[in-house]
């Protein structure tokens, strides 16, 4: 009955024999135990906080080398954007610059190229001047196309004089080219000096005919002919027409001369 009563005790009542068996639970103990104890205790304590305080001050290192190296990772990315930039700004200006200079030089090359061309071109020009002058075989074929309708007078093929009228061996030549030229037209060719006692000094061709029509004619169609092909030719002032060799036939009239002067500038 009396345990009863006991467990029927009042919580406060509980707690307060809790409390009274632990007091003389610590009764029992000695008090240089008590002592020991509590210098154990007031030293993990200590420690406690000295831990405590490493700990915050390792956690506060931490996040500062973190900061610092986060600071420093971001500071190296910018140094190496600006870096980057700036090489690429040094590029483009290296490529603007050869760009530039290429363009200068492909102005220079034009231009070089332009002075050569005209250089070559005055050159040839020059040569050309200077070459002897000939009747190539297509000058000789237009010619024989031109006048073949005018080789004959009647049965008889007209006669062509062609003759220097300059001691230059240029004008020679020429007039043998000439001469060639116009014999493979069927004209009867005559390399003698025929004149007619007028001599004659000039450049170029000049052609000599009579005052008859057929032979200024084609005295004028000879001319006509030879420039075409790039010689230069004059009519030079026809004379009279008579019969000269005095046998009454007047073919002497249908003669032409073709005098061979100096090179016209």
């Amino acid at each position: 009955m009396a345990f009863s009563h006991v467990a029927e005790l009042p919580r406060s009542d509980s707690l307060f024999m809790f409390t009274v068996t632990i007091s003389r639970a610590m009764d029992q103990i000695p008090i240089s135990t008590l002592k020991t104890l509590s210098t154990v205790l007031t030293w993990a304590a200590f420690w406690l906080a000295i831990g405590a305080a490493v700990t915050g001050w390792l956690s506060a290192q931490v996040r500062s080398e973190t900061s610092r190296r986060a600071d420093l990772r971001v500071a190296t990315a910018e140094q190496a954007a600006a870096e980057a930039s700036s090489a690429a700004a040094t590029a483009n200006s290296r490529t603007e610059a050869i760009r530039t200079d290429n363009l200068a030089t492909q102005e220079r090359l034009i231009a070089a190229e332009r002075a050569l061309e005209a250089e070559r071109a005055g050159r040839i020009k020059l040569e050309m001047k200077l070459a002897p002058r000939r009747v190539s075989s297509q000058d000789a074929e237009l010619l024989k196309a031109r006048l073949d309708g005018l080789v004959h007078a009647g049965q008889t093929p007209v006669s062509i004089a062609v003759f220097p009228t300059s001691e230059t061996g240029e004008a020679q030549l020429f007039a043998s080219s000439l001469a060639v030229a116009f014999e493979e037209c069927g004209f009867k060719i005559n390399r003698n000096t025929v004149h007619y006692g007028k001599p004659y000094a000039l450049l170029g061709v000049g052609v000599l005919s009579s005052t008859d029509p057929d032979c200024l004619a084609r005295g004028q169609a000879i001319a006509s002919a030879l420039n075409e092909i790039g010689i230069a030719s004059q009519i030079l002032p026809p004379r009279e027409a008579s019969d000269g060799d005095g046998d009454g036939t007047y073919t002497y009239n249908q003669a032409v001369s073709l005098m061979v002067g100096d090179r016209p500038a």
